[in-house]
């Protein structure tokens, strides 16, 4: 039933995007100052789509690598402060277990 749904709205979208290029057709020109362009308006559309994920790509790619390097450097102080507080735990443990062996010792000391 999910397959069936999935492929009804891929043939929906696809059919739609069909017709909105047919209503389209209509050539459209751009002048860019030293030139100019012309193309039926759905090219031009679809091209101006491209330019702009284009651009939301590269802009983004920066975050990206920003959030990756926040991600490392995190992750490093996370594992050195791990680190330490086994240290720690080590360190308290045998305490304890010095403490218990001297009060055992001294249970079963005799008077």
């Amino acid at each position: 039933m999910k397959r069936q749904i999935k492929m009804f709205l891929i043939i929906a979208i696809a059919l739609l995007v069909v017709v909105f290029a047919l209503l389209n057709i209509q050539s459209v020109a751009v002048n860019f100052g030293f030139g100019q362009l012309k193309l039926p308006m759905i090219v031009m559309l679809i091209l101006w789509i491209l330019v702009g994920a284009l651009i939301n790509f590269l802009l983004s790619t920066s975050s990206i690598f920003s959030n990756r390097r926040n991600s490392k450097k995190m992750t490093q102080e996370y594992n050195q402060k791990v680190s330490q507080l086994q240290v720690k735990i080590n360190t308290l443990e045998k305490k304890l277990k010095n403490a218990n062996q001297a009060k055992s010792d001294q249970t079963n000391k005799p008077e």
